[in-house]
């Protein structure tokens, strides 16, 4: 028997409204307001540019689309493999949101160029799922980096530039269940470079060689829901877009706050996002209320088998009403014993 991959463990172990709610989110922040908040909370290039300049700079998004595995990009575009034909038990691993904008760079006071930059966001539920983010954030950058080879640079021996034809990828990581303690922050990993010469660290290279062209931003908003002014735009954005103790209503005044025009499209997946976020709360209540009964009877059970076992030692009526134990427990017990 095959084994499930710890991916589709996680799928698995998932009730139908949790998928349903968890891909409502991604498709939202698909969506080209959303992103251009993301972008300009966490691409350095863009910070200085407004959403709107961000949003006409976008490129295509691709929403759930691309394998992360290599080797299956091609067979998957072209129609040939299908999450149906991929094999039983395993999930077709995606990239949640792929796209790329093209981000001005100033080289004079009177010139202005552009460079293009390639963009990955992820939703991860779970902070903690059995290996570091980072670790996985690090795998998706480097298939950024890979899968432009044909299409940004080439590897021919005719080509001059090779491998300077590579473009920079960021790769943001939203984990919306972080705990107080590490939660409202935004987390970079990238490439440093540092020169040592003669046994020690020096300040500068005489090689001004690219470098810079992994990002990882790790965005951890807190389970409670809960920010301060001071954690900044982009984290009270977020926290209340993933919000699921909010209504419909409430959400989307607290997205029209925060500069969001309410497109229907948008009023839609909010909708859908709240119906979801109500069902599970729905279905946890009934589950605890039946526990609690569970519970309650196995407690009763326990208690009047203590009180039989109490009278047979020689206790008395009314001192097990002394101890605690109520008229119906102690009548039961007398007729047991």
């Amino acid at each position: 028997m095959e084994e499930l991959t710890s991916a589709a463990k996680t799928i698995v172990a998932l009730e139908p409204e949790d998928i349903l709610l968890d891909n409502c989110i991604k498709k939202l922040l698909s969506n080209e307001q959303f992103m251009a908040r993301i972008v300009k909370g966490c691409v350095d290039e863009c910070k200085n540019l407004s959403y709107e300049q961000i949003t006409a700079l976008l490129g295509d998004v691709e929403f759930m689309r691309i394998p992360v595995e290599p080797g299956l990009e091609n067979a998957v575009l072209s129609g040939e493999l299908a999450q149906e034909d991929y094999v039983a038990g395993e999930e077709l691993v995606k990239f949640d949101i792929l796209s790329w904008i093209m981000a001005p760079v100033r080289l004079s006071d009177s010139k202005t160029d552009f460079v293009k930059l390639y963009i990955n966001i992820e939703g991860q539920k779970a902070e903690r799922p059995g290996y570091d983010i980072s670790e996985r954030g690090i795998f998706y950058m480097c298939r950024e980096i890979s899968r432009q080879c044909g299409k940004e640079f080439t590897l021919s021996k005719d080509d001059p530039v090779k491998y300077g034809g590579l473009k920079k990828v960021y790769s943001i990581w939203i984990c919306p269940e972080t705990p107080e303690k590490r939660a409202g922050t935004i987390e970079t990993i990238s490439l440093q470079k540092e020169v040592e010469k003669n046994g020690m660290v020096v300040s500068s290279s005489t090689i001004e060689d690219r470098y810079d062209i992994m990002c990882l931003k790790i965005i951890r908003l807190s389970k409670n829901h809960t920010y301060a002014q001071s954690s900044g735009e982009l984290i009270g954005f977020l926290t209340d877009l993933v919000n699921d103790e909010m209504s419909k209503q409430e959400k989307l005044d607290s997205l029209a706050g925060h500069g969001v025009r309410i497109t229907k499209t948008i009023e839609e997946e909010v909708r859908q996002m709240t119906a979801y976020s109500q069902n599970i709360a729905e279905k946890n209540m009934a589950k605890g209320i039946s526990q609690g009964i569970l519970k309650g009877r196995v407690e009763g059970q326990n208690l009047l088998a203590e009180a039989v076992q109490k009278l047979r030692n020689g206790v008395t009526k009314e001192e097990l009403a002394r101890q605690g134990y109520d008229e119906h427990t102690i009548l039961l017990a007398i007729g047991i014993k």
